[in-house]
């Protein structure tokens, strides 16, 4: 089970968020800060893996081992990838109430679809 929050703009518009590691974010990175609307980290996460790349192809060459510089790399790339699995969801959450959206509801359920149902039952008055 996972927890997911929703969250609610003024104009009653809603957004989900998985809290914990989202595997999206770690797969893809930056580029799924850019279709979440995370520009800035996006900006930030493609510079980091920029920087990593270069590093690793400075060791390359300064050490003669292309294995050397390719298992840095690697390793490093890795432990972003997993940091910013770790960040995203509170990426996210800081993003949308920055944006002015409220937490309203907070739910453990297996997906998406059974926290956004839960969250209507509560909505209905009986």
């Amino acid at each position: 089970m996972n927890i997911y929050r929703i969250y609610e703009h003024e104009e009653k518009r809603q957004e989900t968020v998985k809290v914990g590691f989202l595997w999206f974010a770690f797969f893809f990175g930056w580029l799924w800060a850019l279709t979440q609307g995370l520009f800035k980290c996006a900006l930030k996460w493609f510079l980091i893996s920029l920087t990593i790349s270069v590093v690793a192809q400075v060791i390359s060459r300064l050490t003669h081992n292309t294995t050397m510089g390719s298992i840095f790399n690697l390793a490093a790339l890795i432990v972003l990838w997993i940091w910013i699995g770790n960040i995203a969801s509170r990426r996210k959450e800081a993003h949308l109430v920055k944006k002015g959206y409220k937490l309203i509801y907070e739910s453990e359920a297996g997906c998406f679809d059974e926290a956004m149902s839960s969250f209507r039952k509560q909505q209905i008055p009986e």
